[in-house]
């Protein structure tokens, strides 16, 4: 499918820009975290955009729900919990990416091929499927999120944002 424009509401955009900000930090205070600890999600060089503009990218074309993001923050912060040098400046878009994937996949009805999801974040279809992997044996195949913890997860998103007025 062309990649499309998607319009979302400001209580989501605020989940999202909360999303980015926190990315941003958890990216830096892991800078100097260990590469092979994050080896399968490294890449070789700094990604030419920034993860803000990685995540509007994502935003912009993906056609997933808002709800994606926030389950898509569940999953980092599991992997994470299991993995601590999993995210760093080197890892973080290909974390995110592969992790709204996988949101897209578990908690949305319309879902794209893993070719699409690729197109979207610069990565190779086998990239993504091998990604896509790692990150499901990672998390030991648990993707459910509780309604406690998603509504969590949003409101944190929701006040990490520099709109949290909003955030009601």
């Amino acid at each position: 499918p062309p990649l499309e424009e998607v319009v979302v509401g400001e209580v989501d955009e605020a989940a999202v820009a909360g999303l980015i900000r926190i990315l941003q930090q958890k990216a830096v205070i892991h800078k100097d975290a260990d590469p092979r600890a994050s080896a399968s999600f490294h890449c070789a060089r700094a990604p030419g955009m920034s993860i803000s503009d990685y995540i509007v990218r994502i935003q912009k074309y993906m056609a997933c729900s808002i709800e994606c993001f926030v389950v898509a923050m569940v999953y980092i912060d599991r992997a994470i919990e299991k993995q601590p040098g999993i995210i760093g400046p080197l890892s973080v878009h290909r974390l995110v990416m592969t992790c709204m994937t996988l949101a897209a996949k578990f908690q949305d009805d319309v879902f794209y091929t893993n070719a699409f999801y690729g197109k979207i974040g610069g990565l190779r279809l086998d990239e993504v499927n091998s990604l896509e992997k790692k990150m499901l044996l990672l998390l030991d195949w648990k993707l459910k999120v509780s309604p406690e913890q998603f509504e969590e997860y949003r409101n944190m998103l929701c006040r990490a944002s520099s709109d949290a007025e909003i955030c009601k």
